[in-house]
């Protein structure tokens, strides 16, 4: 008895480790219950030849304006970038992403400006990116896949922010959406906007 005890035991606690990730991967836009393309690759390859037009690659995104393009980045493009700016919080964005921690382009747009934040959105993959940006008053990034050789997103999402913030610095299912800068100097990473947004204004 105290053996098939034990095994039960085992079993209840490994159902709630998994309960635990599923919800934290969902708020986090890691795990999504919906059905389409949203998750496991880029989605480049599932876009209209029309959107596909609408993939830019970028030199310099402080000459960017927000014109209906898609424009690709890696993250040596975006430290420079941030090296002259402020407060800034770079929020990566996951366009299927419905949980409470994922805010919708046009909203954190309007919260950050409200708070003197800049806001550098760059969004994880393609599928429902120009649906959702439509009315997004600012230039859209997304992570250059190729250019991380592989269109595994969780591969290529790692090696942009590690290189953006330090290999170690980077946490997907703890860490958070929203990562902070100040002066081009990373500061943290956050999972609630409005945390974000406060660590940022106490400056």
């Amino acid at each position: 008895m105290k053996v098939i005890k034990r095994i039960f035991v085992s079993i209840a606690i490994l159902l709630a480790v998994l309960i635990l990730c599923l919800v934290i991967g969902y708020y986090t836009g890691v795990v999504t219950f919906e059905k389409g393309e949203g998750g496991v690759r880029s989605g480049f390859a599932k876009l209209s030849d029309d959107k596909k037009e609408r993939v830019k690659e970028v030199l310099k995104i402080d000459s960017l304006t927000a014109d209906g393009n898609v424009y690709q980045v890696r993250h040596e493009q975006v430290s420079r970038y941030l090296q002259g700016r402020g407060k800034v919080i770079v929020y990566s964005y996951i366009p299927y992403c419905t949980g409470r921690n994922c805010v919708q382009p046009v909203e954190i747009y309007q919260k950050c400006d409200s708070a003197d934040v800049e806001l550098v959105l760059i969004s994880e993959l393609y599928y429902k990116l120009f649906e959702n940006t439509a009315d997004f008053p600012q230039p859209v990034l997304v992570i250059n896949a190729e250019s991380y050789n592989t269109d595994n997103r969780e591969e290529y999402v790692k090696m942009f922010y590690n290189g953006l913030v330090g290999e170690g610095n980077w946490n997907r299912l703890a860490g958070g959406l929203y990562f902070c800068f100040n002066k081009g100097q990373y500061l943290k990473q956050v999972s609630q906007l409005d945390d974000a947004i406060d660590l940022l204004k106490k400056l």
